[in-house]
């Protein structure tokens, strides 16, 4: 998949190195990603969609563009496509899926599945804050006193995908037991094949119920950042991206970044925006 970002005017003032990695984490993200299209997502500093971050918000981002469809369409935009075979699996072993009248699905999946054609409106948006310290360097993620920006943009970028809470497609692999689904949507797991196998559990819903809970390594989609940490894309991430109806590669295996902690407390992502309007 292309992600190709657009940066706001609000990026005039940030860092030199913030665009070289932002582009960074779009091309190793994208790169999980087989065929889609291309998705357009809008990149702020200090604000998401033209909206000012919260002071204590370290990024934040979602679809700018969502669709309800019933769970039968979606079903046969999974079958009739190339589109994922990790979310036709999480959509068929779903205990009450097919009762579910409709769900929440975002341009960037809607192109990926061939039911939506290329344009270049904006599809997603994605803001950093312009307060904290972020460490931007691909060599260099685990920096004392900084936040992996890379990380936090694979995280945010994801969000925009569409692994977002509700009524989102994260709701039909997010599990509270065998054959129970969590509709709460927070302090559940997550599973692809009816709740059986846990996959990696999640964060509380106040936290955000589409991210991680901490667990035994740091992790781009965990749902509070710490500093001094890399947090980078796992195989369970790629399935998760998977689950939402991306054509996902093989399980991603790159090698985890050695992790320095330095006492700091870490900052929580917000929860993930999701937007009607479109950016000229």
């Amino acid at each position: 998949m292309n992600i190709h970002l657009i940066f706001d005017p609000s990026c005039a003032s940030a860092p030199s190195a913030f665009r070289s990695a932002l582009g960074y984490a779009a091309n190793d993200l994208g790169a999980q990603i087989q065929g889609g299209g291309t998705v357009n997502i809008a990149i702020g500093w200090g604000e998401v969609g033209g909206q000012a971050l919260a002071p204590t918000s370290l990024a934040e981002g979602g679809p700018a563009r969502t669709y309800s469809i019933p769970y039968t369409a979606m079903l046969d935009d999974e079958t009739q496509t190339t589109a994922s075979a990790v979310a036709f699996q999480a959509l068929e072993t779903a205990p009450w899926s097919a009762t579910h009248p409709d769900y929440l699905v975002c341009s960037a999946q809607m192109k990926a599945w061939g039911a939506m054609a290329q344009d270049t409106a904006i599809d997603g948006v994605v803001g950093f804050s312009s307060t904290q310290p972020f460490a931007m360097s691909p060599a260099h993620r685990a920096v004392a006193g900084e936040y992996d920006l890379i990380g936090s943009a694979e995280h945010e970028i994801a969000h925009a995908l569409g692994r977002f809470a509700g009524d989102g497609m994260v709701q039909l692999s997010h599990y509270s037991a065998v054959g129970v689904l969590d509709t709460g949507n927070g302090d559940g797991y997550f599973s692809l094949d009816g709740g059986r196998t846990v996959l990696h559990s999640y964060a509380p819903a106040w936290e955000d119920g589409t991210d991680w809970a901490a667990g035994t390594a740091p992790d781009s989609f965990d749902a509070i950042s710490t500093p001094g940490v890399a947090q980078p894309l796992s195989a369970v991430d790629v399935q998760e991206i998977g689950s939402l109806g991306y054509n996902v590669a093989q399980p991603y295996s790159r090698g985890m970044v050695p992790a320095a902690e330095d006492g700091t407390v870490g900052l929580r992502f917000r929860h993930p925006v999701r937007m009607s309007f479109q950016h000229s």
